[in-house]
């Protein structure tokens, strides 16, 4: 069983998501107020895609990556996200 999942987020022309400091900010906002009631461990925007490390079940990480797509988009971003990509974290015992 999964701890957790790894997602990853792109803009559907494969573009940079934030290409100037305002919009990291902007895009730092969202994710952290969309995922504040959530168990998110880590994010990073390093260009093209937004990676999120998130203590959830798949349909509740796969609905928080939904929502803050959303919410960038909502901010002004000229086109949409594709699906978001998600994997599972786990760990074993060595």
């Amino acid at each position: 069983m999964p701890l957790g999942y790894h997602v990853m987020c792109h803009m559907v022309d494969g573009r940079v998501i934030a290409p100037t400091p305002a919009a990291r900010r902007v895009v730092a906002h969202a994710v952290l107020k969309k995922a504040a009631p959530y168990q998110l461990l880590a994010f990073n925007l390093p260009d093209t895609h937004l990676h999120l490390a998130l203590i959830e079940d798949e349909a509740t990480s796969a609905e928080l990556a939904r929502r803050i797509e959303i919410a960038i988009t909502g901010a002004g971003s000229p086109v949409g996200f594709a699906r978001a990509h998600l994997k599972a974290s786990t760990t074993s015992a060595t």
